[in-house]
Formats: C-alpha cells, structure tokens, sequence
C-alpha cells in the first residue's frame, strides 16, 4: 500500500514565497552590509596609506644593534631608512632636517611630489612646500637651498640646487619625530646624526612589533593613522556593524511574524489535523520541509553575492553562521507557536481566552473608544509587539545612521572652514609687526579661485595699556606674584597682549553686537576717540604660576570651570565703561582714548564665525584686548594678517605657486595647510555620501515593512469593523477606536526607539570616549533640527500608510 507524505506548511505557495523573499533579502542585507564595511576598510585604508604612509611601526634614532634584529626578522616583510645629515637653516634658525630615504622608504611613505624630480646628482635637494614657505622662497625650481650638514671635515654649510617639491608630509604623519623635511641623495662623505627604521610585518603578523623586544629601552612606535586588520567594531565600522545586526534582527522577527500571522489565519484546519491524529513530530517535520524550500532562493543568491562582492572566505563564513542562527531561531519561534494549539476543536484559541467575563452588547456601546481600543490591542497584543519591535529596530538604525551622517558632515564643515593660507607680515627691528601693502593686499584678494579672504591689523604686544585704578588690577594683587603681560622695555611694565584694528563694517555682526556694558556708536569709534576692551573672565593656575591661555570662560561656568581645571577664576573690574585708557607704543608715543564700551563673554569659539580658524580666534585668544579704529593707529585700514580659504573644486597647485611667488617677493611670511585640510575634508566627504546612501535605503526598507504590515492588519481589520457595525456601533466611533489605537502604536515604537537609541548611542560614544555631538553647543542647528524631522517623517509615512489600509 503507498504511503502518502504529510504535507500541509510545505504544500502552502504562498507561505514559501513570503518565507523565501524574507530570507533572501535578510542574507542580501546582511552581506551587502559586510561588503560596505569591508571596502569602505580598503578605501579608507588605501587612502590612509597614501596620506599616511603604509608603514606599520618606526624606530626612532635606531641603535646599530637594533637595526640588524629588524632587518634580520624572519616575520618582517619590508624595512626602509631614513637618516639625517643636518638643518636647512633660515639665518640662524633651523626650520627643517635634511636627510635621505632609501627606494623602501619611498615606497612605503608615499610621498606626493608636486613638482619636479627626485634628487639624482649629489648638489640636488627635494624640499617640503612648508619649508620653502619658512624660507620664503617661491615654489620655482633651480633655487639654491642652504643646509648646515655634518661631514668627515665637521659641520659645514653647502648650497643644493632644488630640484622638486613634495607635500607636507611631517606634519601629517601620526608621529612627529626626526623626520627629514628634506631629502638629498645618499653619501658616503656625509655624517648621519641620527637614523630612522620603518617597518612592514608580514600579513598575518601585524600584531609582532608589540611582542618584539629591543636593546637599549627602544620602541616601536606604531603608525596610528592606518588600520592594518579589519575590526568591525572599530570607530570607522561600528555603524555598518550595528546596522547588520538589526538586519538579522528584523528578518528573525518578521519570519516568525509571518508565521505567527498565517496559524492565526488557518487555527481551526491545524486543530482538526491534530485532532486527526497529526502529531508535534509530523508538524515540525513538515515545518522543516517547508524552511528548507524557502532556502532556495537565498542559496542561490549567496553564491551570486559572493562572486560580485570578492571578499574574504572568513567574512562569508561569519556571514554564514549569523544566517544560520537567525534561521534556527526563526525555527524555534515557529516551533513554539506549533506547540502552543491546542489539539482539542472546542477549546478556546488565545484570542477568546484574554476576555475574562462576557460582555453584553448594551456594555459595548457604552464603552469608551479608549477602552475599546485596549481591548483591541489586548486582542492581538503578541502580533502587535512583534509588530511595534521590528518597527522600532527599523526607526533606530534610521537615526543611528541619520546621526553618523551628521557627525560627518558636521567634521567636514567644519575642517572646510580652515583657512587654506595664513599670511602675516613681518617684525621690525623693534619687535613691532609691520603692515602689508594695500597693493598687496589687492592682489591676493584677487587671485581668482579664492573663495573667501580676511583680513585685520593684530598688533601682539606691540602696545602697553594704563588706565586711572591700574593699580586695583587683578594681576597687580598679591595672589598673583607677577605681571600677567610684561615686555622687557623699562616703563612698559603692564601689556594687553593685543591691541586690534577691525574694519567696524566688515565684522560689526562679528564683534559689536557682542558688547555687554556700555553701547557701540560706530562714529565715535571710527573716529579713534573711543575703543572697546575685551575683559571675559579668565583661568589662573597657580601651579604654574602662570596665566592659561588656553582657558577663558563665560561667566556662567565660573563654577564648573574652577572645580574641574582651573585654580580660580579672575574677572577684571577694575576698568569701566567711560573711562579714559592710555596706549603706549615702544616708541614711547601715547594715545589717549575712552572705553565705549566692554565685552565680557568669550569671542574665542569658532562657531561664532562662518570659518573655523578666522583670524578673530587669534585675536580673542587671550583676555586683555584692545579693539580700536584705524583712524586710533594713524593708518588707513591696516593689515598684518591675512587667511585665505579656496575654492575646494579648483585646482590648487597654481594657486598656491602664486601665493608663494607673492609672499617670497613681498617678504611675507607664509604657512600653508591646504594639504593638511584636503585630507581631513576628503575622509568625511566620503564618509557623508556613504551615509546618505545608507539613509535612502533604509527608509525604502522602512516604507515597505509598514506597508506589508498595514496590508497584512486590513482582514482582521475589516472583520472586527464588520461585528462592530452589527452590534450596532457607530462610525465615527469605529473611527475614534482605530485613531485611539494608532496613536498607542506609535508612543510605543517611538518610547522603544528613543531607549534603544540612547543605549547604543550613548553606549559606542562611551567606548569610542568622543563627544555627543547633539548635546554640544557647536552642533549646528539645522543637525539638531535633522532628529525631529525624521520623526516627524516616519509619523506621517505611518499614519499614511494606515489611512490608506482602511480605505
């Protein structure tokens, strides 16, 4: 007789198609996800390797001894040197060391040449852009460059004839130590001062430069700008990581919604199979046919992924075993539910069991929609809870995401607002900063691909300040055992570090709008009768017996600030609105002028500007400022300092030759950060294009869970509405009952996702220990107002998509 097989979940099409498409699309976001993390690593490394160098780990000033350990390990792949001749010397200061690199060096270091070539006579030298601009000296070739260098004869200086420039690479580089700024071609006539090993571990071995041990209490000192290994849960990883593990979460909960959603619906026909004689054992078997036919689908999606994506077999293998232990758990789940119907056709399904007394239909219409509407939820409480965590899961990596994109792109404003050049003038003899030429002036600010240009005079120190009641000054009392500000001239014996020229209309929004006593009358103060102090409140550590430039508070952290840094803090009164200041040159010329008015809160934060590093920053760095007119100093509109930002789409290499020609002719010194910058800029650049990416795939995701849930919710739905109308409910009632129950569904996911959020979130930033950037006053508006936006998004997507359920 033929033995026909059970088959009752596994014969069900339309089960294994939501089966298969659920775990399909969990394993494609799972490895789509692992495959972002994995080449957003490479990119993110090869980039880090090529402003960075791949280097892994250097010994500074290596013995002999040590050298040969190095070269001769057996796990070490590659080695390269770096040795220092001497000093390229401006006058009698040294800006920079000269040295050489050998060709491993040079492979490993990356060094970006400008212009030119590598040194290959031995009169050649290659030179940093910064040391030229110390120099100031143009970016042409062919120059001579003076450099003091060690020989068998003893130190001598030599003129090389510079044959290229490379970019600023000592200043970047994670370890700032006896690097050449300079390189020349390697002699054996020259002296090395001091020699340097860099080193490259075999792959596999990257962990050996901790467990190597060398003579003479050196180190390795690692190279912390580049990630050898991958690690998800890393700074740069630990987002992608959070967002596959709430993949396999929702695609757990909603295999066993699903699941849970078709046995409600087919109750009965399993109750009368097991009153048949369709025992557990039958069922699960026929459960288990039925997962390994939606298997199908994802088993041949794997192998296709796999072959697109090319990555690591331990990364598939990972992939693989969190598959398989969502899929085992989405089995016990199923199981569970299985277990849980009752093999007898008269008993009652949990459903009716919830209902503790009977209720006459009189009793419905009298109650509230508010009850009727927990009784409701009550109903299909286990259904909705799976309902509101998959939701929630859904909306918490959508603000994880959301909150990575805005920490990007807040990095990247904010190092796109340093200044690419910082151009000042020269001192005089005196020690008092000279002007730069109007002319000059012009011509840079006319440069074309110059984005923004500012400019002010800062006289640092150039001045000394007396006033009526000097004599009741903080630093004149007897807990301060010395002048805060003091220049060696006899009868100059108390300085405001600063006295400062700013053009009244160029920063009357900056500066004057921030006057806390007395009031700005532009007249009177572009006329140089009146100036305005800066006094804030300042920090004194009597340690260091020394003022904390670095510390100025408002007034309102007083407290915070002395309990946590500081020793005290001070608060000049001794000066006020009205009275008349006395400003002494070097040259001993006075002038005489009132105070209008005097600012108390702090000019030293960024945010105040529209770029990061304005040159107000250094002007309001320290207390005791000076700000005053042109017409105060004798001058018409002053200039010794100058920033320029660029235009980050032009091409900067032509524009940074001109400046330099410029500088080196006018004799202007020169700092260039433009290298510095483009790096910083082009990591978050990446950083928010990835995010933003992340985003839009998340929310269609989002969208087309709550539509399969909405749609899934319209049978049950109309049913209940159905026996509702029967028993004669109103309409409108029926309506208030649903609206009551939307508004529950969404305090809740919303309440579970806020809990979820500020755990993990407060959580990573903790171990990463870096700032939470919402809470912080320099987190932009427009980021902060990103949070309820997004809310306020997913209400109206919900709230949308359920109002077109019920139609």
């Amino acid at each position: 007789m033929k033995r026909h097989k059970f088959h009752y979940y596994s014969r069900n099409k339309k089960l294994i198609f939501y089966f298969s498409t659920i775990l399909a699309v969990s394993m494609f976001i799972l490895l789509f996800t692992l495959y972002s993390q994995y080449h957003i690593y490479e990119i993110t490394k090869n980039e880090n390797e090529e402003w960075y160098g791949s280097w892994q780990g250097v010994v500074v000033d290596v013995s002999s001894a040590n050298e040969d350990i190095l070269q001769e390990h057996e796990l070490m792949d590659k080695t390269g040197t770096t040795g220092i001749y001497g000093n390229v010397r401006n006058s009698d200061q040294s800006i920079g060391l000269v040295g050489y690199g050998d060709h491993d060096f040079f492979d490993m270091a990356n060094l970006n040449l400008i212009k030119g070539h590598w040194p290959k006579k031995e009169n050649e030298i290659i030179v940093e852009s910064q040391v030229l601009d110390q120099l100031r000296k143009s970016y042409d070739l062919q120059q001579k460059i003076s450099v003091t260098i060690q020989t068998t004869e003893g130190h001598v200086t030599k003129d090389y004839i510079l044959c290229g420039i490379i970019d600023n690479y000592s200043s970047t580089w994670a370890i700032q130590r006896d690097f050449p700024n300079a390189f020349i071609a390697q002699s054996p006539g020259l002296i090395e001062q001091s020699k340097n090993i860099y080193l490259i571990p075999q792959k596999g071995y990257e962990n050996i430069l901790n467990e190597i041990h060398l003579e003479k209490n050196q180190e390795i000192l690692e190279n912390t700008a580049i990630e050898v290994s991958y690690n998800p849960f890393s700074t740069s990883n630990l987002s992608y990581t959070v967002i596959g593990l709430f993949a396999i979460v929702s695609s757990i909960l909603l295999v066993s919604y699903t699941f849970f959603q078709w046995t409600r619906k087919h109750y009965k026909e399993i109750q009368i199979l097991k009153s048949l004689g369709a025992d557990h054992r039958i069922l699960i078997k026929d459960l288990l046919h039925l997962y390994s036919k939606s298997m199908i689908l994802p088993l041949f999606i794997f192998p296709i992924s796999c072959l697109w994506m090319k990555l690591p077999w331990q990364m598939y293998l990972f992939a693989v075993i969190l598959f398989l232990i969502s899929l085992v758990l989405s089995i016990l789940l199923s199981m569970i539910q299985i277990f849980r119907i009752p093999e007898n056709i008269n008993t009652y399904t949990e459903a009716i069991l919830i209902r503790t007394r009977r209720l006459s239909v009189k009793q419905y219409k009298k109650m509230s929609p508010f009850r009727m509407a927990i009784r409701n939820i009550r109903w299909n409480l286990k259904r909705k809870i799976v309902q509101m965590l998959l939701t929630s899961s859904l909306l918490v990596s959508l603000l994880l995401t959301l909150t990575s994109f805005n920490e990007s792109r807040f990095m990247e404003n904010y190092y796109n607002g340093f200044s690419d050049f910082l151009i000042q003038a020269e001192y005089d003899s005196q020690g008092n900063i000279k002007t730069i030429d109007p002319s000059i002036v012009t011509k840079l600010s006319s440069i074309q691909g110059v984005n923004y240009f500012e400019s002010l005079y800062l006289s640092s120190g150039q001045f000394s300040v007396a006033w009526n009641d000097q004599s009741q000054a903080v630093f004149n009392k007897d807990f301060i055992d010395y002048p805060i500000f003091q220049i060696g001239d006899k009868g100059i014996n108390q300085v405001f570090p600063n006295v400062l020229y700013v053009s009244s209309s160029r920063f009357k929004d900056k500066i004057f709008t921030d006057i806390d006593e007395g009031s700005f009358n532009e007249d009177t103060f572009n006329s140089g009768e009146e100036v305005i102090l800066y006094l804030p409140a300042f920090c004194y550590s009597e340690a260091k017996n020394e003022l904390d430039a670095s510390q100025i508070y408002p007034l309102d952290n007083k407290e915070d600030s002395t309990k946590n840094v500081c020793t005290a803090i001070y608060e000049e009164n001794s000066i006020e609105v009205g009275d008349e200041v006395t400003v002494q040159s070097r040259d001993g010329k006075k002038r005489q002028a009132k105070v209008q008015g005097i600012i108390r809160e702090p000019l030293n934060d960024s945010f105040k500007y529209d770029y990061t590093d304005s040159l107000l920053l250094q002007a309001f760095t320290l207390p005791y400022t000076v700000i005053a007119s042109d017409n105060f100093f004798g001058l018409e509109d002053p200039v010794s300092h100058i920033s320029i930002w660029l235009d980050s789409d032009m091409n900067k290499a032509p524009i940074e030759e001109t400046i330099s020609t410029i500088c080196s002719n006018e004799g202007l010194q020169l700092i260039n950060k433009s290298t510095e910058k483009r790096i910083e800029v082009e990591k978050y650049e990446r950083r928010v294009l990835i995010y933003a990416i992340i985003t839009a795939l998340l929310t269609f995701v989002f969208v087309v869970f709550l539509y399969y849930f909405f749609k899934q919710d319209d049978v049950v739905r109309a049913q209940r509405n159905e026996i509702l109308s029967q028993l004669g409910i109103q309409r409108r009632k029926i309506r208030a009952i649903e609206n009551i129950e939307l508004v529950i569904h969404l305090f809740c996911i919303l309440s579970v996702s806020a809990l979820l959020y500020v755990i993990l979130f407060f959580g990573s930033h903790y171990q990463m220990n870096s700032v939470v950037p919402w809470m912080d006053s320099s987190f932009n508006s427009i980021s902060r107002l990103s949070y309820p936006l997004l809310i306020l998004l997913f209400v109206s997507i919900y709230v949308l998509l359920a109002k077109i359920g019920r139609k």
